[in-house]
């Protein structure tokens, strides 16, 4: 069948039977098939564990497998590519035929660097496929509100003075305001006169934080310990007792299990007004088994263990870690993009890099493009080296020169390939520029927005460096500043799109008539 096929290319599309295009693509499609399938039933959530470095070491191992396989049908496609090229061997070729070979080039590329991101996103689908978005979000909501209610340590629980949040709410409950600040010692509690019942060691302490952050990017407003410890203050036991019983519900859903009931868990949380924490109502925050299962170990070494029967401190538990190492990895499946958009944008980059790479070899020769490739290398090492030294001068400088320099170099180097069309003389050293023009085509567009960027943040800027003092948001050299700062990867995709429309040109107007050179 592929042999019928290729033939039937040859004897009426020679271009796209001399690229190998189609048993590249459909192989490239079997390996992102693939890795599609690898991503979706190799990786899994363990709602079992606390942590997740097992994972993320078997996907590094599930790249590096997918690194290897894009490599080798690399190089396998480069074999049989280059045996053939009509434009060196003066095969006479229209500017449409080569600027669409370039283009194949760019899509083969893409297509065998791709499995990464097919990877990455059926991951993201497998995570996804554990809770819906809404039911997720609910269970993000409680995990963060019922932390405050799993007491694993005092120093979370402890403050010396009532915070303003928690004395307004009790305020709005029309007691009387707090007008002094008497301590009166009751074995290590400390209360405080005309404030209801107030202990240093209380739930309406809590000063943890939200283990699942949710960043304003998401434009999500979810409950917190916040709503928890109104609830406190109001002593609505009902909505305690409601959390508690979505938070055992979702153990359950995943198979996780505690030796806390909700009886129990609210005779030692909910004590009005004072809400004390202690070592009475200390417990674990995820399964103890383990370490009841190493006591004989423990005994040995002297270690001790949360959860050893025989200590009264923490013989409850219940899977909380757990679970929410789970639905950290859950909810971030949910806020991020299907298909990540910076990761889609490093491959395109990547793929148009080698695409011209490899466009630039087919249009010259193996040697001159080694030459090429070596000379570019020394130049920019030179220039580092001559840019950056003077760092007395600063790192403006220093950019300003590394940047200008390679401007200018791409600019005498396009004029000489000029020059030599217009004055129809020999070649010369021309096939090395010719590479180093055809590299440098989306570069050039970079250094000029590096320039701009520097310019504006320094005259931004009063001062250099993370002082923010004498910033003028008004300021037209700041607007422009914060509007490329927010936009950069706008302009990257501008710069692809731009790369696209120059080599058309170049091509056209520029290697067209370079070619027809004579070599001496």
């Amino acid at each position: 069948m592929l042999h019928k096929i290729q033939k039937y290319l040859l004897l009426n599309y020679p271009l796209l039977w001399n690229i190998r295009i189609v048993p590249v693509l459909g192989f490239a499609v079997v390996i992102n098939i693939a890795a599609f399938l690898i991503g979706y039933f190799g990786e899994s959530i363990d709602f079992t564990s606390r942590y997740y470095y097992d994972q993320f070491a078997s996907s590094g191992f599930t790249y590096f497998g997918i690194g290897v396989a894009s490599l080798l049908t690399l190089i396998v496609w480069l074999i049989f590519y280059s045996k053939n090229s009509a434009f060196k061997s003066f095969y006479p070729q229209k500017s449409t035929s080569l600027y669409l070979e370039w283009i194949m080039i760019f899509v083969i590329v893409l297509s065998i660097i791709l499995p990464f991101l097919t990877f990455h996103t059926s991951s993201i689908v497998k995570q996804r496929s554990y809770a819906s978005k809404t039911e997720t979000i609910k269970a993000v909501e409680t995990l963060n509100m019922v932390k405050m209610l799993i007491p694993t340590d005092k120093t979370t629980y402890y403050k010396e003075y009532p915070d303003e949040e928690t004395m307004e709410m009790f305020r709005k409950k029309e007691y009387t305001p707090m007008d002094s600040l008497i301590m009166l010692a009751e074995n290590q509690n400390v209360y405080y006169e005309n404030y209801p019942n107030f202990t240093q060691l209380s739930l309406l302490n809590y000063s943890g934080y939200s283990p699942i952050y949710v960043t304003e990017e998401y434009g999500l407003k979810l409950r917190d310990d916040r709503d928890v410890k109104k609830m406190l203050v109001d002593q609505d036991k009902a909505a305690i007792s409601q959390l508690m019983d979505d938070f055992l519900k979702l153990q359950t859903k995943h198979g996780l299990k505690s030796n806390l009931t909700k009886d129990i868990w609210l005779k030692l949380i909910y004590n009005p007004a004072k809400y004390p924490v202690g070592d009475f109502n200390l417990m674990s925050s995820y399964n103890t088994n383990f370490e009841r299962e190493t006591e004989d170990y423990s005994s040995r070494y002297n270690y001790k263990y949360y959860g050893d029967p025989t200590n009264n401190i923490r013989n409850y538990y219940v899977q909380y870690d757990e679970l929410e190492s789970a639905y950290k990895e859950i909810f971030d499946a949910h806020m991020e993009p299907l298909v990540s958009p910076i990761f889609l944008l490093v491959l395109v980059c990547i793929a148009l890099g080698l695409s011209l790479l490899m466009f630039s070899y087919r249009a010259t020769s193996g040697k001159a493009w080694l030459i090429a490739f070596v000379a570019a290398g020394v130049i920019l090492f030179i220039n580092s080296v001559f840019s950056f030294a003077p760092i007395i001068l600063g790192a403006d400088f220093g950019i300003f020169s590394y940047m200008f320099v390679l401007l200018v170099l791409f600019i005498v180097e396009l004029l000489m390939i000029i020059s030599k069309n217009q004055s129809m003389s020999s070649k010369g050293k021309s096939n090395i520029y010719i590479s180093h023009v055809i590299w440098a085509l989306p570069a050039v567009p970079v250094i000029l927005f590096i320039f701009v960027y520097t310019i504006t943040k320094t005259a931004c800027y009063d001062t250099v460096g993370v002082d923010y003092l004498g910033r003028d948001e008004n300021a037209l050299s700041c607007r422009w500043y914060d509007f490329m700062d927010k936009h950069i990867a706008e302009f990257v995709w501008g710069n692809i799109c731009l790369t696209f429309a120059t080599m058309w040109l170049f091509i056209r107007y520029v290697l067209l008539k370079w070619k027809s050179l004579p070599e001496e």
